[in-house]
């Protein structure tokens, strides 16, 4: 065999290796990458949850805490202005963090409403499919069924 068939196979064998040891490589890597990727994103979820978890207790506790005064009791029954004047004013709202503030009586009627735009304080639209979703009812369920 001359030297040039020689020098031929030993290329042809050079670059099959180090394209086996390429894609091997590669492989490899692309697999490593997934799964730091996947555990990426499930570590971003679990964030996630657990800040949509800490906001839902904390609603929960201002809930409890607004629906257990003998005042709200007495404002669901006779909207006086005196309770809306004290205890709904914007800063107040903005200052416990929660946009919109909606009371219901006992039969589902919305009595009164207060949206507030938490970083200045002002007073904004209350989202009508919030509301339509109280009037209708499916909200206030879903709330029911879920504690």
């Amino acid at each position: 065999m001359d030297i040039g068939k020689k020098v031929l196979i030993i290329t042809l064998f050079i670059f099959a290796v180090l394209t086996t040891a390429f894609t091997f490589t590669h492989n490899m890597q692309l697999s490593n990458f997934l799964e730091l990727e996947q555990q990426d994103t499930l570590e971003n979820v679990k964030r996630v949850q657990n800040t949509i978890n800490t906001e839902q207790s904390y609603l929960d506790y201002i809930v409890q805490d607004w629906a257990c005064w003998d005042d709200t009791y007495r404002f669901i029954e006779d909207t006086n202005e005196q309770y809306i004047d004290i205890n709904l004013q914007n800063q107040t709202l903005a200052g416990i963090n929660v946009n919109v503030m909606i009371f219901v009586n006992d039969s589902g009627e919305v009595v009164y409403v207060k949206s507030v735009d938490i970083r200045t304080s002002e007073e904004s639209p209350v989202p009508m499919e919030l509301l339509a979703m109280i009037e209708n009812g499916s909200l206030l369920t879903k709330a029911r069924t879920i504690q």
